[in-house]
């Protein structure tokens, strides 16, 4: 078994491999990118954060004029399926990624958006893993993307989490040509905005500072959460501001979070370095947001993968 993991599509209702072919050539997610997606982890099995997710997923949905084909509550078994099919093909009893695509569907080619006959949707799982004591230590490097800025929010908002991942792409693209782990982008008016697959966060002396959501960036559920319950997560207080890149030689850390890994310490951003380790900021923040997470869990068995 591949890392590319389990696969189940409403078009046939077959689980498989994630190599085998789901769709036909015709969809439109294969042929423009027309399709959201939402990406939710399991901690103790239970799917974290389903509801903020899909809420995402629906204003995503209708930012591009799509249907939605399921609900929350009718989508839950089809997961837990997967999930099942997945762990008795694998013998694997690790957390899971789980990753819901629905495209506008095939048609006729063309742009019009009219010639979907119905929507797709496709459930992808695989194995997720937690980062290592070592990679936590040692932290993301990072550089600033000088060649590709972000999608400017009134030609492909990044708010909307679509199947059109072009502009993320050549991003990481450049960050590989620094041989970097990771890349920030720049918006319009070169203000930083946030990695490829993650939000920035900065460590500064009196706060914990992350761009504005008008800026150009994926609102994150992980973000949402440190920005609501801050107070439960550190004494410095959590804003959203511009960020200018003279702001990094001003930060004492920084650090990235997301869905699939929560908080991801990073040690520099260019040749700006910072501290990382167990004595951080935060290595206490990526604590204290696992406690919160467990109380999630244990208050939530609605949403458990495993059937």
């Amino acid at each position: 078994m591949t890392t590319n993991g389990y696969v189940q599509a409403n078009t046939m209702g077959r689980l498989h491999d994630a190599r085998e072919a789901s769709l036909s050539p015709l969809d439109r997610g294969f042929l423009y990118g027309d399709a959201i997606y939402e990406v939710w982890r399991t901690y103790d099995k239970v799917l974290f954060a389903m509801e903020a997710h899909w809420e995402r997923l629906i204003r995503s949905a209708a930012g591009i004029g799509m249907t939605m084909p399921l609900t929350s509550e009718s989508v839950m078994p089809e997961i837990r399926r997967t999930v099942d099919a997945w762990r008795a093909h694998t013998g694997m009893d690790s957390e899971v990624y789980v990753r819901l695509q629905v495209s506008r569907g095939a048609g006729e080619i063309g742009l019009n958006p009219t010639y979907s006959e119905a929507p797709n949707w496709v459930i992808l799982v695989k194995a997720l893993h937690d980062l290592s004591p070592a990679a936590l230590d040692k932290g993301y490097s990072v550089g600033i993307s000088r060649s590709v800025r972000r999608n400017p929010r009134w030609a492909l908002s990044p708010e909307l989490k679509t199947g059109n991942y072009l502009n993320n792409i050549m991003g990481f693209a450049d960050g590989l040509e620094q041989r970097r782990d990771e890349v920030l982008m720049l918006n319009g008016e070169g203000l930083l905005t946030e990695g490829t697959t993650r939000n920035i966060w900065l460590v500064l002396e009196d706060r914990v500072a992350g761009p504005r959501q008008e800026d150009g960036i994926l609102g994150g559920v992980t973000r949402s959460i440190l920005l609501r319950h801050a107070r439960e997560f550190s004494t410095l207080p959590f804003t959203e501001e511009p960020l200018h890149e003279d702001m990094l030689s001003k930060a004492r850390e920084a650090f990235f979070s997301s869905t699939t890994q929560d908080v991801q310490p990073v040690s520099c951003v260019d040749s700006i370095a910072f501290k990382t380790g167990p004595e951080t900021i935060t290595r206490a923040i990526k604590s204290r947001f696992r406690e919160w997470i467990a109380e999630y869990t244990r208050s939530h068995p609605q949403w458990r993968v495993d059937s």
